[in-house]
């Protein structure tokens, strides 16, 4: 992946923050690493500052990791090109920041490499510094949260991937298709949250007979859902991708082979 593509996919719907300096000469005066990181969006910051807390444990917020030397070079050019390129959208004008940076030369990559490198020594020794200043429990919370972390991350991958290939959508509940019927053409957001709030008091006081008609159109979509992701998951299998497959259809399946 381009330097641009990951830039460009990490501001998606993010404004710029316009550096303070005005200076707009080719000669520019060097710029500290704190400086590039107040230049920089939110989400490209290597830390927020704030201390992580769990079960009435705090843990200090770790040292901040020195920009890349990509983002050095981002924070340092991207005044001038959003004066250049006013009419830019974000992903475009990262696009033409980083086809700048691929038509760098290594010459001239060499200074921001040779910044993020003295950078890292003293972060490497500031870094050792926090972690021995860690109480046990608070080390084994920090272990803790990043196992959380990698978790949740995994479980987002996981769906993803699944969406890519082509897993069948689970029918609407039979109270998601009343709730449906209901719900007009062009309503909020808010609307339909404070619609969802009003039938889910009207669908637990209907009777059966009136829920039925949802019920019937929900087992029927159950049944052809279920079917199509029998054969999703028997591709899945042939596919190699068991990772995506339901531990009882993956058994199944260990067991016909057995039978054989």
């Amino acid at each position: 992946m381009s330097s641009w593509t990951w830039v460009a996919k990490t501001l998606k719907n993010l404004r710029l923050a316009t550096p303070t300096s005005t200076s707009t000469t080719t000669m520019r005066k060097p710029v500290t690493a704190d400086q590039l990181q107040s230049r920089l969006p939110p989400l490209m910051s290597a830390s927020a500052g704030v201390p992580k807390q769990k079960d009435g444990l705090a843990v200090p917020p770790r040292p901040k990791k020195p920009l890349t030397p990509y983002f050095r070079f981002l924070a340092q050019v991207r005044e001038d090109a959003k004066k250049e390129n006013p009419k830019l959208k974000i992903t475009e004008l990262m696009k033409k920041i980083g086809t700048q940076w691929d038509r760098l030369d290594e010459a001239g990559k060499e200074k921001y490499l040779a910044a993020y490198k003295k950078d890292m020594e003293s972060y490497s020794a500031t870094l050792d510094k926090y972690q021995a200043s860690l109480t046990p429990e608070q080390t084994a919370l920090v272990e803790q949260l990043k196992m959380e972390k990698m978790s949740k991350k995994d479980k987002r991958e996981k769906k993803r991937r699944v969406k890519d290939l082509g897993k069948p959508k689970k029918p609407m509940t039979a109270f998601l298709l009343f709730l449906r019927a209901q719900a007009k053409h062009g309503d909020t957001i808010e609307q339909y949250q404070q619609l969802a709030k009003q039938m889910g008091t009207k669908w637990k006081g209907m009777s059966e007979a009136e829920k039925a008609p949802y019920l019937a159109q929900y087992n029927d979509a159950a049944s052809i859902y279920e079917k199509d992701l029998k054969k999703w998951e028997d591709k899945m299998l042939k596919q190699g991708n068991n990772d995506v497959v339901r531990i009882s259809h993956l058994t199944k399946a260990i067991r016909a082979k057995l039978n054989r």
